[in-house]
């Protein structure tokens, strides 16, 4: 491979490089004949090794992303220059050092590999960026003219309409509020580029872009919103058919606002889907453990393996932070980070191991078939070698499950399964649940022996355990627990990982979420606004203004009274105002609420 050519590299603008080494800075000037390196060069023509690293440019913090130190050849013949960068907002251009060692090229010895570490920045990585103007549906940037003369403020509000469930727990609010609503959320030049789209995007139409209203916006608010949002406390769980959360405009010169933020606010959907989905199984999960074993292990009994079936690493880390409000395992690391910077979830030095959520030790296929079907006892070996102690999991349906908990966990491996200070956690993979693990509860009995709990059911010996993470969704979990607990096993012995239908198979449907317009107030007077589709009554909307009352735990949606109070048990609370975030609930708060609304320790 030759080296690149000059006008073939990519536009570097956005890094700064900085290349370490063991010698003296040379300033970087830009010159006719220089180019950025690239660690790609065909090694012929060069013979040096330097590293490479990549700083952000002003005003953008780190990038998300930290590679090692590259190594590559250079030529020492060369002048090695690169072009001082900078972005539209330096105030003057900047120099980088660039360390270097390179050996001659007469010497005739091979350049020794130099290891070189960098104590520089991740290097910046290119990553979507959305306008956040526009950051809504195309059609709403044309309601601005379609509302009634001397529309003042526009008041909407959202619900679930029934569905899968008949009661939602709300999730994830203050994470698209914090992310989306909050402080100056655009800038003039925000205004200007969303000008510059929309006309291009409506085909110059000239009723497509209110320019002059978000200027007028950018002027009296300085970027923020002038948006009042209400809404109850995140991990209460209401019945459907309840108002949720309320939205309104502050300023009656920017009615359309309401409705522009449908499209991020109404999002909220899915984590509310998530959260409700999850929580229905802790409630099947831990009234099985109440009636036959130890509900003090319900928080890990279902495991997030959704990271790699969502949509995106953004529906990963909402989804699955949804589901920590339940449970706490999970192998979706985005989750814990969205919770550690929107619910103060973040580590701390006096409890450094107090995290979101955790995980375990764990094989893929990859990591047992890479040895060889001859070597499969080799690869569980490694595992045992590698953890002697706490909690591992290992799959182990590469070839033949029953050969392998029979004749090598249970045969060649019985004894260190036995001597190890921990639980080995089998992981079967394929085939019919409730079978495959009623046969694998059977071969671990009769290799390792079997326990009777107190409760008179059926476990395998504390050191050997299960999770079934293969066609797991809400109705396959009520299957297996239902039947295999029939059979006499208690549901200590085994735990669920659920990937794709946790996080991915569900839809703004699944819980009927809709927001819709309920009031409107033309010059002082407000009126009931609501749909009724003959078509399909079950679209209606309601009309009005809503407190939602709450008593003990049942809610009821009521339209407020003109110049009433608030009455004291209105669970609607303001969170947001004008652009100033008014509730900052914790992860610890989320969850304590959550958890009061467990049914599983109820009587039947």
């Amino acid at each position: 491979m030759s080296a690149t050519p000059p006008s073939s590299l990519p536009n570097h603008d956005s890094l700064r490089p900085s290349v370490s080494s063991v010698l003296n800075p040379i300033p970087l000037s830009y010159g006719a004949n220089s180019f950025p390196l690239n660690p790609f060069a065909d090694p012929y023509h060069l013979n040096s090794v330097v590293s490479i690293s990549y700083k952000n440019r002003v005003g953008e913090g780190y990038s998300r992303r930290s590679p090692d130190s590259k190594s590559f050849p250079c030529r020492t013949s060369d002048t090695l220059q690169r072009p001082s960068l900078r972005s539209s907002a330096d105030p003057a251009p900047l120099r980088y050092p660039f360390l270097f060692f390179c050996y001659s090229l007469r010497s005739g010895l091979p350049s020794p590999p130099i290891r070189l570490l960098s104590q520089d920045p991740r290097s910046p990585m290119q990553s979507l960026r959305l306008n956040p103007i526009l950051n809504t549906d195309s059609y709403k940037l044309t309601h601005w003219w379609q509302c009634p003369p001397e529309t003042r403020h526009i008041y909407s509000y959202l619900e679930s309409r029934g569905g899968m469930f008949e009661e939602t727990m709300l999730a994830m609010l203050q994470y698209i509020v914090k992310s989306n609503f909050a402080g100056q959320v655009f800038t003039l030049d925000d205004v200007e580029e969303a000008r510059r789209i929309a006309h291009a995007h409506f085909s110059g139409h000239p009723k497509s872009f209110n320019y002059e209203g978000f200027k007028s916006l950018y002027a009296k608010h300085r970027g923020r919103l002038p948006l009042r949002i209400r809404a109850v406390k995140e991990g209460t769980v209401v019945k459907t058919h309840n108002a949720l959360i309320t939205i309104e405009n502050t300023d009656p010169e920017f009615y359309w606002l309401t409705n522009w933020a449908e499209t991020l606010l109404v999002q909220v959907w899915y984590p509310i889907t998530v959260a409700t989905l999850s929580r229905a199984i802790k409630q099947i999960i831990g009234k099985a453990l109440v009636r036959t074993g130890d509900p003090s292990l319900l928080p890990f009994k279902l495991h997030d393996f959704g990271f790699r079936g969502v949509s995106s690493k953004e529906s990963a880390a909402i989804g699955g932070a949804a589901h920590l409000l339940n449970f706490l395992g999970t192998d979706t690391l985005a989750a814990i980070q969205l919770l550690n910077q929107f619910y103060s979830a973040d580590l701390t030095a006096r409890n450094p191991l107090d995290c979101a959520a955790y995980s375990i030790p764990a094989s893929e296929h990859s990591t047992i078939t890479a040895w060889g079907e001859a070597h499969e006892l080799d690869a569980y070996a490694n595992i045992l070698a590698n953890c002697p102690e706490g909690i591992v999991a290992c799959v182990s349906d590469s070839y033949d499950i029953y050969n392998a908990v029979r004749n090598l966990w249970g045969g060649a491996l019985r004894d260190k399964v036995l001597q190890r200070k921990g639980v080995l956690v089998i992981r079967p993979d394929s085939g019919d649940a409730v079978s495959v693990l009623e046969e694998l509860f059977k071969i671990v009995s009769e290799k390792f022996g079997y326990e009777v709990n107190r409760k008179g059911w059926k476990t395998t010996v504390p050191c050997v355990r299960f999770i079934q993470g293969d066609g797991v969704n809400f109705y396959t979990i009520q299957n297996i627990t239902a039947q295999l607990t029939r059979k006499g096993w208690s549901q200590d012995i085994w735990s669920y990982g659920m990937g794709g239908a946790l996080l991915q198979q569900i839809n703004r449907d699944t819980l009927k979420f809709a927001l819709k317009c309920s009031a409107i107030d033309r010059n002082g007077q407000w009126h009931n606004v609501y749909k009724n589709p003959k078509t399909d009554p079950s679209k209606a909307s309601k009309g009005g203004r809503f407190n939602l009352i709450q008593d003990g735990k049942e809610f009821a949606t009521v339209e407020v009274v003109e110049g009433a109070p608030s009455p004291s048990n209105n669970a609607l609370e303001t969170i947001l105002e004008d652009g100033k975030l008014l509730r900052d609930q914790t992860l610890a708060e989320v969850r304590a609420i959550a958890s009061s609304y467990d049914t599983y320790n109820d009587s039947p």
